[in-house]
């Protein structure tokens, strides 16, 4: 999943000298200590030379270097590692956004049930917004005799 996208950016937009390409790169490879997607040979595969972010520090533990002075992990296997590890993490945050989401459209729904319900049914403002929305609530009306005319002209009262 990650390694994919990885191996795009490392094989076509590292080697076309994109520098946020490069930039993110080797940031990923210098916090995460990994380099290439399964390890440092992905560099040679792609036909470009080892970055430096690849290499280990000589201050640092050397158990995960090879003997080469590179990183021996690869970023893809790094990232997936560091996304299951915080997964849950995230779903929370995914699932506390959803909560706010939903608790706003409840408090509008109140809010504009409570906007109607102030409305007197007799002012005439009150017809208007009644007539434009269709999901406020009208009085029914009564029926009155009201005449209706033929296409003879002749007016005809109906119940």
């Amino acid at each position: 999943m990650f390694s994919d996208e990885l191996s795009k950016i490392i094989k076509e937009k590292y080697k076309e000298n994109d520098i946020a390409a490069q930039k993110g790169v080797d940031l990923l490879q210098e916090k995460l200590k990994c380099c290439g997607i399964d390890s440092y040979m992905d560099w040679f595969d792609s036909g470009q030379m080892i970055p430096d972010s690849c290499s280990c520090n000589t201050t640092e533990d050397k158990s995960g270097c090879s003997d080469r002075g590179f990183y021996l992990n690869g970023c893809g296997k790094e990232i997936e590692e560091d996304v299951l590890t915080n997964i849950f993490i995230l779903a929370g945050i995914g699932v506390g956004i959803s909560f706010i989401e939903i608790l706003g459209m409840l408090f509008s729904v109140v809010l504009c049930c409570a906007i109607f319900k102030s409305y007197d049914p007799e002012d005439e403002e009150y017809r208007y917004m009644a007539a434009i929305r269709p999901f406020a609530r009208r009085k029914p009306e009564q029926k009155q005799s009201t005449p209706h005319e033929t296409s003879f002209g002749i007016g005809i009262f109906r119940d």
